[in-house]
């Protein structure tokens, strides 16, 4: 994927960014899974991808990821928040 807007932090427009995702089917997810799930439903209809980023080479903090139809001039969410944005 390719970055499309930056809020804060040393990514540019246009550079190519690798995100690893475990896709769920339907089923519910159980309660104490660290594993980084996303929805197939939620993947497969998304355009843009949000996400708050930490490390070298950048990673999703925490649970920070939300699947988007449309561009955002903002962030949908408060980075300095640790735990869902959404």
């Amino acid at each position: 994927m390719r970055v499309t807007r930056v809020f804060r932090g040393d990514l540019t427009r246009g550079q190519r960014l690798a995100l690893s995702i475990s896709i769920a089917t339907d089923a519910p997810l159980r309660l104490g899974d660290r594993t980084l799930w996303a929805y197939e439903r939620d993947v497969l209809s998304a355009r843009y991808v949000e996400a708050f980023l930490d490390g070298d080479p950048p990673d999703v903090v925490c649970d920070q990821i939300k699947y988007l139809k449309c561009a955002w001039w903002w962030p949908s969410g408060d980075p300095a928040e640790k735990r869902f944005i959404w």
